[in-house]
């Protein structure tokens, strides 16, 4: 995936209006048939937005995405493939306040550039914590109902389990 591929709808977050006229764009090519990703990257020509365009050059100097911390190559070297979901926000979640927090240490390339880009805005931060961490770190309460309710099934599993040892001892003698 290229870099611009990667931060396109972050910058397009931090930019709603340049985001209408890029969703139009790019559900009038889907529905003259063109694929995902031309789709995409021509919506980038019809609205002019690219890597190389002033504009975004200057949000990745907001944002803190420079050549010192690539989006293009994963920290430590490594793909990163293994990093949950789960383990990414963790890590974001414990490092968002973090002045010392580096890519080098992050478990994958998606937890370094969530983190870039929960760090760009208040805006941005809110969502982080309201539309990432709490619904994949904090479970639904439907999740602790069945849990308990799984709870309470195992109590009287083993009760049922103990009332047929008490009879096969009963039994026995």
């Amino acid at each position: 995936m290229s870099q611009w591929r990667q931060i396109r709808p972050l910058f397009l977050d931090d930019y709603p209006a340049v985001r209408r006229r890029w969703q139009s764009s790019h559900a009038q090519l889907r529905e003259n048939g063109m694929e995902p990703i031309d789709a995409e990257d021509g919506a980038d020509e019809m609205v002019g937005i690219g890597i190389n365009d002033p504009r975004v050059d200057k949000w990745l100097k907001r944002t803190g995405w420079t050549p010192e911390t690539p989006a293009a190559e994963p920290p430590s070297g490594e793909s990163g493939e293994g990093a949950t979901d789960v383990r990414n926000v963790r890590w974001v979640a414990e490092n968002l306040t973090n002045p010392k927090a580096e890519a080098k240490n992050a478990p994958s390339l998606t937890s370094w550039n969530m983190m870039i880009w929960a760090r760009a805005s208040a805006t941005n931060t809110g969502k982080f914590w309201s539309e990432l961490y709490k619904p994949i770190m904090l479970p639904a309460k439907k999740d602790l109902e069945t849990t308990g309710r799984q709870i309470e099934d195992e109590e009287r599993l083993l009760g049922i389990v103990q009332q047929v040892k008490n009879m096969a001892i009963k039994d026995e003698s």
